[in-house]
């Protein structure tokens, strides 16, 4: 029998018991990203930052050569690249507190 990942999890509050478990069931340890839904249509300008949105348009954020010419993450957001059918994938997802 698989435990769970909540049982996994109640049992690693002992920091011994724990490092054993991460090497036995690692999947149990990862945490699920929190990805941001940009929906059907999605509207970015240089202040989403004000409303929570991972990317906005650099101007008063980047440097002086970029004003207007970059995106930003906003600093509570990661981004991961990928490559999928030869274009480049920019996936925003929540930092951990």
């Amino acid at each position: 029998m698989t435990p769970t990942k909540e049982q996994i999890q109640a049992a690693s509050k002992c920091s011994t018991v724990k490092e054993a478990l991460e090497l036995l069931f690692p999947d149990a340890f990862k945490e699920e990203e929190e990805y941001f839904d940009f929906g059907d249509s999605f509207t970015i300008s240089s202040r989403s930052y004000e409303n929570h949105i991972p990317l906005f348009i650099g101007y008063g954020f980047a440097p002086k050569e970029l004003m207007k010419k970059c995106l930003v993450v906003s600093a509570d957001w990661h981004i991961r690249v990928e490559e999928h059918s030869g274009n480049k994938i920019i996936i925003p997802f929540k930092k951990k507190p």
